[in-house]
């Protein structure tokens, strides 16, 4: 089974972008607007032989501008976590830090998945300064990239993606020989009251 890498972040990061680029496809909406995604998009992705699926999901804020439109934008991502291996948590290097970065940290760590920090956008900023605020949420996996213009795509990929390859293909090897060997063990249950 190929592993599962959600893409979260706030509206306007590039979230999209980045799916469209390690997909190497053009499926999902890209447009100057934010909050373009309204619904969790699923995508095939290949690095050095390992495949892996990609999840674009919709933009979460910190404060609820529509109650009801934003929890159902909540939803279709937290759906889209629970299904993760891993969680690229992108931020934006051209607006800095800001307060929707910290309260999507906060949410991811409430959902105790592993996440890579992905500053998009690095291309655009000059010098290396603009990331030490991102470095304060505190990922140890941090990643300066620009889905644009592909830079930084081959390090986050090797550094996230053959890792996990690894990792899922050793959990299907043990399911399969623990399946195989389950068919040559005799089964038994115990029936009786207590003490």
């Amino acid at each position: 089974m190929s592993p599962i890498i959600t893409i979260v972040g706030r509206p306007g990061v590039g979230k999209s972008k980045l799916f469209n680029t390690l997909t190497l496809k053009n499926n999902a909406l890209v447009h100057n607007s934010k909050r373009v995604t309204k619904d969790k998009k699923y995508g095939y992705a290949l690095f050095q032989d390992h495949s892996f699926i990609v999840i674009d999901t919709p933009g979460l804020l910190s404060k609820n501008y529509d109650r009801d439109i934003d929890n159902l934008l909540e939803n279709q991502t937290l759906s889209a976590v629970k299904e993760a291996d891993l969680i690229y948590f992108v931020v934006d290097a051209e607006s800095g830090l800001v307060a929707s970065d910290l309260y999507i940290a906060e949410w991811i760590r409430r959902h105790n998945k592993f996440c890579a920090l992905i500053i998009n956008k690095s291309d655009c900023v000059k010098g290396e300064t603009f990331a030490t605020d991102f470095y304060s949420l505190g990922f140890k996996k941090v990643f300066n990239i620009s889905a644009h213009h592909k830079q930084g795509i081959t390090e986050l990929l090797s550094s996230t993606v053959l890792p996990l390859s690894s990792a899922s293909r050793l959990k299907t090897q043990v399911k399969e020989q623990l399946q195989n060997n389950c068919n040559s063990i005799i089964k038994l249950g115990l029936i009786g009251c207590p003490n």
